[in-house]
């Protein structure tokens, strides 16, 4: 984030010119995030299931995801995670190691105590939500079935991204099965 070029903020104070004070607080910000990245580890897995009838109605949907944090050094061992602010349309569950006052207030994941060193990491935060809404379902899927005689069927199936209720959304994975 923060260059690596003779003209960064510590080059330019060293060399006596002049440094604006949002060059010195974006290297500073870039210099501690890097530091603290080495420190913790954050991954998010999130899956969303969702079973449509052949109208484009949905029969069920759900999501369900975990936040995972590995501590690479003693000294993350306490740190406190800031969360943006779920969606009410998401249960979140925080994990009993957590301080749950602080969860629930500020959405800041605080450890009553040292969280494990190195490791696969600990799950500290999950959520999951359900609905029957079509408009929550990342696919628009349509299924068209056709009688071919002799008991053969065709089946035509149209998908495609709901970008409007998802936007942003990029999806890995993704399998139609048809019966």
């Amino acid at each position: 984030i923060a260059s690596t070029s003779p003209t960064t903020a510590g080059a330019a104070a060293e060399a006596g010119a002049p440094v604006s004070a949002e060059q010195a607080v974006s290297e500073a910000a870039a210099r501690a995030a890097a530091a603290v990245a080495s420190q913790l580890e954050a991954h998010i897995t999130e899956t969303v299931s969702c079973a449509i009838f052949r109208d484009g109605g949905i029969r069920s949907f759900e999501v369900k995801g975990d936040l995972l944090l590995k501590v690479n050094d003693e000294a993350a061992r306490g740190a406190a995670v800031h969360c943006a602010p779920g969606s009410a349309a998401f249960r979140f569950q925080a994990h009993p190691s957590m301080d749950k006052g602080r969860w629930g207030a500020e959405s800041v994941l605080t450890p009553t105590m040292a969280l494990p060193m190195g490791g696969r990491g600990s799950k500290v935060l999950r959520w999951k939500a359900t609905s029957e809404d079509p408009d929550m379902a990342p696919l628009l899927v349509s299924c068209w079935p056709d009688a071919l005689g002799g008991g053969r069927w065709q089946v035509s199936v149209d998908y495609s991204l709901q970008d409007s209720a998802w936007p942003g959304i990029s999806l890995t994975s993704v399998v139609i099965s048809v019966p």
